[in-house]
């Protein structure tokens, strides 16, 4: 992956032109991290999104970038690209069409359980196969935010926390999505899911699901307890 060197700083306005290739289109919005716009690669005829991230206070490490241009998965967006100039770093990303799952049930939308339940297999099936990498990746930061749905499938994007195992970088997280101290290894994204899980029951009515979710998260938690005896 090539970084290329840009002149200008941040907010990009609608028909900017990165390194000549993506034009940006619209914003689309803004987390913590940074903004993140639509943009067109017109020789491609095809759609990105850009994050731009300051790099005065950057919250997303270098590290977590340089994990995610390994990932190869359906579940999660691939980096294309990488630019930057002496402020910015702008991620260019394939543009993953839909909604948060926040927005999602913020707008009272019907689920089923089924749909539910279909949604965590499929997130569940992403993090075994982080977990299972070499060494192993941690996802991080799970939670309605960081997950777009489709009609019929739900993708992780939003990278920001990933990190390897055993490295010393930093964790971010967010703590309504994790016991309380951050641990670097699988039990905390098992955690979050569970967390995840729970939400999801209780927007769907599951009983069986909050139960499922209950016993994950005490059971990751008894883990955890006797993995640091």
């Amino acid at each position: 992956m090539i970084f290329y060197a840009l002149e200008g700083g941040g907010n990009l306005e609608p028909g900017t032109w990165l390194d000549g290739r993506y034009k940006i289109l619209r914003f689309l919005g803004k987390g913590s991290e940074g903004s993140v716009y639509l943009a067109f690669h017109e020789k491609l005829f095809r759609f990105y999104a850009v994050k731009e991230l300051n790099k005065e206070g950057l919250c997303f490490s270098r590290e977590s970038i340089e994990v995610w241009k390994t990932l190869r998965c359906s579940g999660l967006p691939e980096i294309v690209d990488i630019l930057e100039n002496e402020e910015m770093v702008w991620i260019v990303t394939e543009y993953i069409e839909g909604e948060t799952l926040a927005e999602y049930m913020k707008k009272g939308r019907r689920l089923s359980v089924q749909k539910a339940a279909s949604w965590c297999i499929q997130i569940e099936h992403v993090l075994t196969w982080l977990h299972s990498q070499d060494p192993p990746v941690f996802y991080g930061d799970l939670k309605p935010d960081n997950l777009i749905v489709q009609k019929e499938r739900i993708i992780l994007v939003d990278m920001g926390s990933l990190i390897r195992s055993g490295s010393r970088g930093k964790r971010i997280g967010t703590p309504e999505y994790r016991r309380g101290e951050l641990f670097q290894d699988e039990t905390e994204d098992d955690y979050s899911f569970g967390k995840l899980m729970e939400i999801l029951g209780e927007y769907c009515q599951s009983r069986k699901m909050r139960k499922l979710a209950d016993q994950m998260m005490k059971s990751k938690k008894e883990a955890k307890r006797k993995k640091g005896k």
